[in-house]
């Protein structure tokens, strides 16, 4: 873990590193080239590359079905399986 941890810091300080076994390289891991793209930007090179496609409908706001009052935490409860209301406990859930 150490070792990832000191390769990881190594690709953010821009250098580019080798993984090799017996010798013989299997694996780069190099830094992103180029700046970071705002969600938005990759949504639209995604569109133009044709990888997504809308869907023709106007976008309109979700609204919720129905509005029943501590739902989220028994559905959470349920999950984990501690039958508590998560949230309101000092158990593992949180």
């Amino acid at each position: 873990e150490a070792d990832l941890l000191r390769i990881l810091d190594e690709v953010r300080e821009g250098k580019t590193v080798n993984l090799a076994c017996d010798g013989e390289i299997f694996a780069e891991i190099r830094p992103v080239e180029g700046r970071k793209q705002t969600n938005e930007e990759r949504y639209e090179e995604l569109k133009l590359r044709g990888i997504i496609v809308p869907s023709g409908y106007p976008r309109r706001p979700l609204k919720p079905t129905h509005n029943v009052p501590g739902a989220v935490a028994r559905f959470l409860a349920e999950r984990h399986g501690c039958g508590c209301e998560c949230g309101q406990c000092q158990c593992e859930c949180k």
